[in-house]
């Protein structure tokens, strides 16, 4: 075929098929469509059974679809009496279909509501098995966002596939609601499939707390969706921030404040893994974390009696200090230990050398030191070194003159 006449017979193809388009709509591009004119109404006041059947049958889709607005607002109980029954009159599946697809956009109407209960009647009578019937007659349960969101879990957990199934438009209101009442009935499996939905559901500060507080609850601080936590912060504020998380739980709150200091040890650490892995066992020992945007000067870590600074992540070295002394690097570029000597982590188990300030020297074996160190500095395990505890000691005696505050 000479391509001249295929290229022609292709741009027919495609005009016959751009034709067709616009005369044949999808029952949501329908539904979208329909406007209230009050019509129906008007040419049908004063009809009785047998010119309403008259009237019903000569309705097409999209006289329906306008009947369906027109029902959203009726202008008079009489009216609205007359349009359910033209409607009743031509029940079938395709109006099955269009009323399905005009509930998902206008779920929340009490009218729309009430016709959904009447054609669900009509869709156990009449044996009919189409998604549009299987749809409405949850629908008509008493309560139907929460019936329709029980029917995701049959759909291997995942909304869009149940949204895909059932011909309900993403942007549908319903889509939302059936989302929102599923991410909040249904746990861990749910949050991790859905991620695209938590992003959509959680956008802004009136983002729902209750769907973001189950969220919180039922996955630990290792678990969370990170895309979906940068969401939770912009939308809420760090949760340390005062008055900014009214409204949650302290428990919950506390949980996501871990997750917060997790966060900046993953930025922190993220070139030095030994360090990160070291920082993150102790993450429900850690009272607070000072970013060094935050402090002018180290990277801190607030363990309640002592601090840990970090000049640089990606080095083998850190440093521990009571919490006076990083007072006084807090707003300084870097830390300066004079002229004296810096005892290493492990000189304070073998040779029981102790200071106010001590350098974790992470390198080989040197990581071991350093984490028999914090256990005996945080108490979970013992002080066996058979020298008196000197840091301990002076800790018991500046927690008796001063009281200490947070990083």
């Amino acid at each position: 075929m000479p391509y001249a006449e295929w290229t022609y017979k292709a741009r027919k193809l495609r005009d016959c098929l751009d034709g067709l388009s616009a005369r044949f709509k999808l029952p949501d591009e329908l539904v979208r469509g329909g406007r209230a004119t009050g019509r129906i109404a008007s040419e049908t006041k004063g009809l009785y059974d047998g010119g309403l059947a008259r009237y019903a049958a000569g309705m097409n889709g999209n006289v329906i679809v306008e009947l369906l607005a027109e029902l959203l607002f009726p202008t008079d109980a009489e009216g609205a009496e007359r349009l359910r029954k033209l409607l009743s009159l031509r029940m079938s599946r395709r109006v099955l279909t269009l009323l399905w697809a005009f509930y998902t956009y206008e779920y929340e109407n009490k009218n729309i509501s009430a016709l959904v209960k009447l054609a669900a009647g009509y869709a156990e009578t009449g044996s009919i098995e189409t998604p549009a019937a299987e749809m409405i007659i949850l629908a008509a349960a008493e309560s139907p966002v929460e019936a329709l969101a029980c029917e995701v879990v049959t759909h291997n957990y995942i909304i869009n596939s149940f949204l895909a199934d059932y011909d309900i438009s993403r942007d549908a209101p319903l889509a939302s609601a059936v989302a929102r009442q599923f991410l909040t009935l249904f746990g861990r499996e749910g949050f991790i499939l859905n991620e695209a939905w938590l992003l959509r559901l959680i956008k802004d500060e009136n983002a729902d707390k209750n769907l973001i507080s189950h969220y919180i609850e039922v996955l630990s601080e290792h678990e969370y969706i990170s895309a979906v936590n940068e969401r939770i912060l912009e939308a809420q504020g760090r949760p340390e921030e005062p008055g900014v998380w009214d409204g949650f739980a302290a428990p919950l709150r506390q949980k996501f404040i871990r997750w917060c200091y997790l966060r900046d040890l993953r930025i922190n650490f993220a070139a030095n893994e030994k360090k990160l892995n070291m920082f993150v066992k102790y993450l429900p020992h850690i009272r607070g974390v000072k970013t060094k945007a935050d402090t002018g000067g180290p990277f801190a870590i607030d363990f309640g009696d002592f601090a840990v600074l970090d000049e640089n992540g990606a080095s083998d070295f850190s440093y521990m200090c009571d919490k006076f002394i990083f007072e006084r690097f807090t707003g300084e570029t870097g830390l300066d230990a004079g002229d004296r000597k810096l005892f290493d982590a492990r000189d304070f188990i073998i040779e029981e050398a102790e200071d106010d300030l001590i350098r974790l020297n992470f390198h080989s074996v040197g990581k071991l030191y350093v984490q028999e160190t914090i256990n005996i500095l945080l108490g979970i395990t013992p002080d066996t070194r058979s020298s008196k505890n000197i840091i301990a000691a002076k800790l018991k005696k500046d927690r008796e003159r001063f009281s200490i505050g947070t990083v």
